[in-house]
């Protein structure tokens, strides 16, 4: 069913090759797996009203809850929003702590500096902090939690 998470199942957003998930919600997240993927996931996929996060402080993926590919105009539910915020977590440099805060933004305020390097983006304005739980989540599949080493951010690309 639709609310099976698929972490390898193929993305339905075209051009995009990066992991892909699906929230308990059915909203798929898309998780960057180095810069050059966060830079694409951040300028040319996300789009309103999408969910752009991104562990705060240190290095790791950028995260996108993609609202634009649900029907109607409700807000994520909680769940989706805690599930983005500890796949976040667990693909960044944050990965081995309880807890870490996840910061999020509309997608339009999310820009690229001139001159800045692969993947470097720069928030206009935050929309808030969600506390992220990469160690012990109960979002993350099972599969995806017990593959850890295996399972970062960073890397080619």
């Amino acid at each position: 069913s639709a609310t099976q998470p698929a972490p390898l199942a193929p993305s339905q957003t075209s051009g995009w090759g990066g992991r892909e998930f699906v929230s308990p919600a059915g909203v798929p997240i898309l998780v960057g797996r180095n810069r050059k993927e966060n830079e694409q996931l951040s300028l040319r996929v996300a789009r309103e009203p999408d969910v752009w996060m991104h562990v705060r402080g240190v290095p790791g993926a950028h995260v996108l809850l993609q609202m634009s590919r649900v029907k109607g105009k409700a807000p994520p539910a909680e769940a989706c929003l805690q599930m983005a915020a500890d796949l976040a977590a667990f693909y960044s440099e944050a990965r081995d702590e309880r807890k870490a805060l996840v910061t999020y933004a509309s997608p339009r305020h999310v820009t690229k500096p001139n001159g800045a390097p692969l993947g470097a983006v720069k928030l206009r304005e935050e929309g808030g902090t969600i506390v992220g739980r990469p160690v012990d989540s109960e979002l993350i599949p099972p599969e995806v939690l017990g593959a850890r080493e295996a399972e970062r951010f960073g890397g080619k690309g």
